[in-house]
Order: C-alpha cells, then sequence, then structure tokens
C-alpha cells in the first residue's frame, strides 16, 4: 500500500503545481484582458477613419495573426489530456483485483503480487 501512497503523492505534488501554473496563465489573462478594454476603450474615444498603407495593413495583420496563434495555444494547453485520473482509477482497479484474489485464501503468497496491484 505505501507504493499506491507514494504515487498518489507524487501525482498530487504535479497536480498543485499545474494549479499554480494555471493560476498565474488566468491571472496573466486577466491583466491583458484589462489592458485591452482598457486600450479598446480609449481607441473608441479617438476613432477616426484611417486608411492603412500596404505595409500598415502588412504589420497589422501579422500582429493579429500572431495574437490568434497564442490564443489558440492558450486554449490548446487547457484542453491537455491529463493521464492522472487514468492512472488512479487502473490502481483502484488492481487493487479491487488484489483484494478479491485475498479473500480467495489460495496457497500462493501476497507478497509475490504486490506489483500487480499498481500495475507495474
Amino acid at each position: 500500500m505505501d507504493i499506491i501512497k507514494e504515487i498518489n503523492e507524487k501525482f498530487m505534488a504535479l497536480e498543485a503545481e499545474v494549479d499554480s501554473k494555471l493560476d498565474a496563465v488566468k491571472r496573466e489573462e486577466e491583466k491583458f484582458e484589462k489592458n485591452a478594454a482598457i486600450s479598446i476603450e480609449n481607441k473608441s474615444y479617438n476613432q477616426e477613419p484611417k486608411i492603412l498603407t500596404y505595409d500598415e495593413a502588412m504589420v497589422r495583420n501579422a500582429n493579429l495573426i500572431k495574437s490568434l496563434e497564442m490564443t489558440k495555444a492558450r486554449l490548446r494547453s487547457r484542453s491537455t489530456f491529463s493521464p492522472v485520473e487514468q492512472i488512479l482509477e487502473k490502481a483502484l482497479a488492481n487493487y479491487k483485483m488484489d483484494l478479491m484474489r485475498s479473500y480467495r485464501k489460495d496457497n500462493r503468497s501476497n507478497a509475490e503480487n504486490i506489483y500487480d496491484t499498481v500495475g507495474m
């Protein structure tokens, strides 16, 4: 059972690290959204129709594409699969199987099956 406890502690630490990184990302997003809202508000006061030159349009389009790529990467990082839940479910299923084997009162030793419990 110490092995399961070690695995749980390891992944709890990893989850805590991921949570702290997500909190930092959320704070940065809030800052960005706040600055964007202020910027939009300031632009709305000084809104004049402006005709862009070809070079200015290219720079604007490049910045727009860069912004869209950053947003896409941010969304991709939020939807990343975390195998922690799947690993824990497998460990639980293996533990239940091991428990059922011990109730059968076979003549086998439970010590030889200790690594089967965690799926190693």
